[in-house]
């Protein structure tokens, strides 16, 4: 079978799976960068024509027009754009929406176990910018060949403000930032100590209004510490909900909120996207899907983390076959359209020991595309482009109007949510007024007297904690640990990992697992 037989947008009827794509929104378009795709391709074997899926990379750049509407019946509106014999075709490439609106940046990402393109050059990757045009077509160029000195491959978690690109985990170890307007690189610490191994699989999501300059709030992932990227090899550890670390862009510091609510299950894989209510104060991170190889699942649920009240709300929609094919991870999510109401969701593939080979099975999404209502918490029956504008779920709306608010981790990450406003001095009344002296004593020897009972019981409250801490000690009473803080660049347990013990993951690996080779080729730089 040729290589190129597999079509960036296959017919309806051949269309099999699409996935490891990134989406980008700019203006009217939604823009579907590199990824793969499955189609039913007729090829000879062994002497007969049979008909069987076949994946390979995604040899164009897609569109898609966002002033159309489709339904989950009809063609979507691709526009298909070719791209130059020297733009690689890559998986979970970076993408930044340039800060004008003239096209985005695409840097990084792995190579794709099919890619027939030659082996990427030692160094760090090109970064290439998509300008587009007023019809949804577009031009690839090189902007900066050699992409600054830093490089990402894998499953990375990419974010950006307006004029700032950010990229986590994979290969490099801490946060990579460049600024599309000056065009200058740079890099902050992890928010995982380097023992702990590297951060991988999850998401990054920034979130605007908080602090001087945004927050950046990545989402669930594994650690590897065996090196290989594999989510059930030894040494790994899924990182849970309930503890979220939280980067102060401004101030180039990490922290860490505990969270409360119906904290969805460790996974790797999920996509997110995050948007506020016009008006309103919080905002909101959607997470979607994802897969946890240890517990081999795929998932299909809705996960809500509404900031500053740091609390998650789950729309569950069954798992794995009884889904109807919600059920993904490594797709494609953006808040796309005017009304910032609706998710689009690109691609996607079906994890499980019961269907390694993903690429044979068929999504049941036309071409591979869902779109979520961000305020009924549902799926919809395909895009409108009237969509009204967002507003909060009910769920998160009922929780902030009964007055509850996080129990604060830390004072940095309160004053981070919640920066505290001086208070205007109370206006004099009787109470605060000094008594008239009818004794013949002096206002100075009236204040003189309550001084000295007021030392007295200053001192005898020291003397007694002193005494208590004695007490203690002489005990040696169990100190409680500090939860596991690390430095500065840690939120604790480094984040907390899953699962606590060890047995699960010997349990598990007596049958050995296939999974996706998501690090062949790819870039590196030391």
């Amino acid at each position: 079978m040729a290589y190129n037989q597999v079509l960036a947008v296959p017919p309806m009827d051949a269309f099999v799976r699409r996935a490891w794509h990134r989406v980008v929104i700019i203006g009217n378009y939604a823009y579907i960068n590199g990824g793969e795709v499955a189609m039913s391709v007729t090829t000879l074997i062994n002497g007969a024509f049979a008909t069987i899926p076949t994946s390979a990379v995604a040899n164009q750049t897609l569109s898609l027009d966002l002033s159309l509407p489709w339904t989950n019946t009809t063609a979507a509106p691709f526009h298909p754009i070719p791209r130059p014999a020297a733009r690689h075709g890559m998986n979970l490439e970076t993408v930044w929406a340039a800060s004008d609106a003239s096209g985005y940046f695409a840097w990084g990402g792995s190579v794709p176990p099919k890619s027939p393109s030659p082996p990427p050059q030692p160094g760090p990757p090109p970064l290439w910018k998509f300008t587009v045009d007023d019809t949804g077509g577009g031009t690839w160029d090189t902007v900066v060949a050699g992409g600054g000195n830093f490089s990402a491959f894998g499953t990375t978690g990419v974010a950006q403000s307006r004029d700032t690109g950010f990229v986590l985990g994979g290969v490099p170890e801490g946060l990579v930032r460049f600024n599309m307007t000056a065009r200058a690189w740079g890099r902050e610490g992890g928010f995982v100590a380097p023992p702990l191994g590297k951060w991988e699989g999850g998401s990054l999501t920034f979130g605007d209004g908080f602090g001087g300059g945004g927050v950046l709030v990545p989402l669930g992932g594994f650690l590897s510490s065996n090196g290989t990227g594999d989510d059930v090899g030894p040494g790994t550890n899924y990182l849970v909900f309930s503890n979220v670390s939280v980067f102060d862009v401004a101030e180039k510091k990490w922290y860490w909120q505990v969270a409360s609510g119906e904290v969805p299950e460790p996974r790797q894989g999920g996509c997110a996207v995050g948007v506020r209510e016009p008006g309103e104060k919080s905002f909101e991170i959607f997470l979607y899907g994802g897969f946890n190889g240890l517990l081999e699942n795929t998932y299909s649920d809705v996960a809500v983390l509404s900031l500053p009240g740091f609390v998650w709300s789950r729309r569950a929609f069954g798992e794995k076959k009884e889904s109807n094919g919600a059920a993904r991870s490594f797709a494609a999510c953006a808040v796309a359209g005017e009304s910032s109401r609706q998710m689009l969701v690109v691609g996607g593939v079906y994890q499980s020991r019961e269907k390694v080979d993903y690429w044979r099975s068929v999504d049941p999404w036309p071409q591979g595309l869902g779109v979520f209502d961000l305020t009924a918490m549902n799926w919809s029956d395909g895009w409108d482009p009237n969509a009204v504008e967002y507003e909060r779920p009910q769920v998160v709306r009922d929780w902030y109007s009964q007055g509850k608010k996080a129990v604060w981790s830390s004072d940095g990450v309160r004053n981070l949510f919640e920066p505290s406003t001086p208070s205007a001095s109370p206006p004099p009344d009787s109470s605060s007024t000094p008594p008239t002296p009818s004794s013949g004593l002096s206002y100075s020897a009236i204040w003189g007297i309550v001084g000295s009972i007021l030392s007295v019981v200053i001192l005898g409250l020291i003397a007694w904690v002193f005494s208590l801490r004695k007490k203690a000690a002489s005990a040696e009473l169990p100190v409680a640990p500090e939860n596991h803080v690390l430095p500065t660049s840690a939120p604790p347990g480094g984040p907390i990992r899953w699962p606590p013990t060890s047995e699960y993951h010997a349990e598990l690996h007596d049958t050995p697992m296939e999974m996706p080779d998501r690090t062949r080729g790819g870039f590196c730089h030391d």
